[in-house]
């Protein structure tokens, strides 16, 4: 005796026709899993699409440092270099300038690059940034460390309530000015 497959429409009309209520008791216990799975997923699209935008942002502001219009002795330079930085960002970064921590160190040479982050206990010290975007010629790291909040339930338990989302950028100041 050959087994054939139902058609799909009586597998559907007798799912329409049910009265046990099984189907929908099993569709209750799939739901929630389901549907935090979809918000985790999109939630770690834009976690990925923040960091996309760092990378790009920190790229076009650390710009400004290379070719020389930024330099140590602009007046507020910090200041306008993280407002920069925030402009590039805004689609997703609403709150960028509380969020965001700038670091623009200086070295001699590519081999005298520190980069260990100035963190203490996995946490952005604010009190170890700083702002120095070096001369031409200089050698300058440039990083950036943004707070992401984590809002889907499943996901803070797994990467707590905040992401740290960070961006790198190195490069030799082009030689300005003479």
């Amino acid at each position: 005796m050959v087994i054939r497959p139902h058609p799909q429409g009586w597998r559907l009309s007798r799912f329409h026709t049910a009265t046990g209520g099984a189907a929908a008791v099993e569709f209750a216990l799939v739901v929630l899993p389901l549907v935090m799975l979809i918000f985790a997923i999109l939630e770690l699209a834009l976690v990925f699409w923040l960091s996309a935008l760092m990378d790009d942002a920190i790229n076009t502001a650390a710009r400004k440092i290379k070719t020389g219009q930024v330099t140590a002795s602009t007046a507020g330079a910090a200041a306008a270099f993280k407002s920069a930085m925030c402009d590039e960002v805004k689609l997703l970064a609403s709150d960028c300038t509380t969020n965001l921590a700038i670091d623009v160190r200086t070295f001699a040479t590519l081999n005298a690059i520190d980069s260990s982050p100035p963190m203490i206990n996995g946490v952005v010290d604010p009190a170890a940034m700083s702002f120095v975007p070096g001369g031409p010629s200089d050698v300058v790291l440039v990083r950036a460390y943004y707070k992401w909040p984590i809002f889907t339930p499943g996901l803070t338990m797994a990467m707590g309530s905040t992401r740290l989302i960070t961006a790198t950028t190195t490069f030799r100041n082009e030689p300005y000015g003479s």
